[in-house]
């Protein structure tokens, strides 16, 4: 299903919401299965970790050390 650009920057959707699909009287109508919270969540979810080996260990509380 194609959903038009307007009505999906008007929504804030991003690739991967779900869509719940209802009937109202003969529309199809719809809504979005989740809330902007559990939305966010399950955006942090996705990042949280991604950068265990950017710094060798220790060096962040070196770092913290060097400002005191």
């Amino acid at each position: 299903m194609t959903l038009p650009l307007t009505v999906v920057q008007k929504l804030g959707l991003v690739p991967g919401d779900e869509l719940r699909v209802d009937t109202d009287d003969e529309s199809i109508v719809l809504r979005r299965s989740d809330s902007l919270a559990e939305r966010r969540l399950r955006t942090l979810d996705q990042v949280a970790g991604s950068l265990a080996d950017v710094y060798e260990p220790g060096y962040l509380d070196r770092l913290r050390d060097e400002w005191r």
